[in-house]
Parts: C-alpha cells; structure tokens; sequence
C-alpha cells in the first residue's frame, strides 16, 4: 500500500468515524428527549435540550471532518496550505 492509499484510506476512516459521531449523537439526544418528557419536563425546556444536544453532536462530528482546502492541498503539495491557497503571505 502506498502512502497516498494509505492517507485516503485513513482520511475515509475518520470522515466514517464522524459520520457515526453524528447519527449516534442525534439518535442519542432523541432518545434523551424523550426521557426528558417522560419524567415530567414541559416540552419547551426538552425542546431546548434536545437542540443543545443535537447542536453538541453536530460540532463534535463535525471535528472529524477535514476542510476542503485541506483536501485539495493534501500531501501532494510541499508550500503550506496558507500558501496554496493564495492566502498565505
């Protein structure tokens, strides 16, 4: 296997692992909710904590995900990502 497999097979692997981070997340803050209504909380205030929850999944799924830029720049360049964007100084 060569590097550059090796860098995409590793790249989807973690994209995967955000993906799950995110589906797991909701299914979990909707499970939450519903446990919420259940023991008595007015649907207003499980409603805020279910878009909380929700919004918490969202970011920490969203950490596995490289940027396009990151992408595009990848290791087949050798100038700095800044530099290949034609934002870097």
């Amino acid at each position: 296997m060569s590097l550059d497999q090796l860098a995409t097979t590793s790249g989807r692997i973690v994209e995967f692992i955000g993906i799950l981070v995110l589906i797991v997340g909701a299914a979990l803050a909707i499970l939450a909710v519903g446990l919420r209504l259940a023991r008595g909380r007015s649907f207003r205030d499980a409603y805020r904590e279910l878009r909380a929850d929700l919004g918490r999944a969202i970011l920490l799924g969203l950490e596995f995900h490289p940027h396009p830029a990151e992408l595009r720049a990848g290791a087949r360049s050798e100038r700095p990502l800044a530099v290949a964007e034609g934002t870097g100084v």
